[in-house]
């Protein structure tokens, strides 16, 4: 439709990418707010009121990541088959060397930089420096699992990867649009 749109001069692809991601924000931060209460209290995850809107807070950066992504994911193909084939192939990776399946200080060096620019990484980090960090018997245990970044370190790099694949998406849509015609 937008392809259609565009041929027809109706709008640009700015406008059409500004209106369509800020026509979706009150969406995409409304719909964890309903969420994050039930898995921090599932959880059994108890502290203070500054550790939930921790989790909050990052919670609220991982989705605003996932759902660039998604934007940029689906920029680079014209076919929507295509990007739901390639998007895998791209997010399993991330998730792997995200530290959730593996102890990120027995990684080689070079998935160590891999790891570095996923989400998955930067969240499970942000999470347990949020819950734990403030105890040193926990700080030790976050040191060997190789986390040692701090939480808002890890919640900027978060919030800078939502933009930056927002930007791209922008980007990449440009081209796909130029490449179509």
């Amino acid at each position: 439709m937008f392809l259609r749109e565009y041929a027809n001069k109706v709008y640009g692809v700015a406008p059409y990418y500004l209106s369509k991601v800020a026509s979706e924000v009150p969406m995409n931060l409304i719909a964890p707010c309903f969420t994050i209460p039930i898995f921090y209290f599932g959880y059994g995850l108890d502290g203070t009121i500054e550790q939930f809107f921790g989790f909050f807070l990052t919670i609220q950066a991982i989705y605003q990541a996932a759902v660039s992504y998604g934007y940029f994911t689906s920029s680079l193909f014209e076919n929507m088959a295509t990007a739901s084939m390639v998007s895998p192939i791209i997010t399993m990776p991330l998730i792997l060397v995200g530290g959730f399946f593996s102890n990120q200080t027995v990684m080689p060096e070079w998935l160590k930089y891999f790891s570095q620019i996923s989400p998955v990484n930067m969240c499970m980090q942000s999470l347990a420096t949020n819950q734990w960090g403030h105890d040193d018997e926990w700080n030790s245990m976050l040191t060997r699992l190789g986390f040692e970044r701090t939480y808002w370190s890890t919640m900027t790099q978060l919030i800078l990867m939502a933009v930056t694949l927002n930007i791209m998406a922008g980007i990449a849509l440009k081209l796909l649009i130029s490449r179509v015609q």
